[in-house]
């Protein structure tokens, strides 16, 4: 049985406009049971670069209301190899993007950005890809 047709890819969009430094975050929570996969991509894009420094966080939850930054262990940066440190190895300083990858611990987790040495700012999209079943 051809099980590629019982799955299906979602991906989700969040726009951040950021003019200062600190965190920012999507403005929902992720919950890790809807996807089917064992890892969850995470691909951050800076546009409109002016200034700053934009850094990967990504935290999870077992009760959607108290994070905390996941493990590097649990983190993937795409075409890099690094053991620790996965959130900074993925940090963007001008116009581009990076992924990564979180392998879900928790049922819920949130990604966001550490933003410094803004004056200006930029905008950073945080798109998430997973696989999700067809069937319920």
């Amino acid at each position: 049985m051809n099980t590629d047709t019982l799955f299906s890819q979602d991906v989700i969009s969040y726009s951040l406009p950021i003019t200062a430094n600190g965190t920012t975050y999507i403005p929902s929570s992720f919950n890790t049971l809807l996807a089917r996969a064992d890892v969850i991509g995470i691909k951050y894009t800076v546009q409109n670069f002016v200034d700053g420094i934009y850094t990967p966080i990504i935290q999870d939850s077992s009760n959607n209301s108290v994070f905390t930054d996941v493990d590097d262990l649990f983190l993937r940066v795409v075409d890099r190899t690094v053991t620790t440190g996965q959130e900074e190895a993925a940090k963007l300083i001008a116009n581009g993007s990076t992924y990564m990858g979180y392998v879900p611990q928790k049922q819920y987790f949130k990604a966001g950005v550490v933003a410094s040495g803004v004056t200006t700012g930029a905008t950073v999209v945080i798109t998430i890809f997973y696989q999700k079943s067809l069937q319920s």
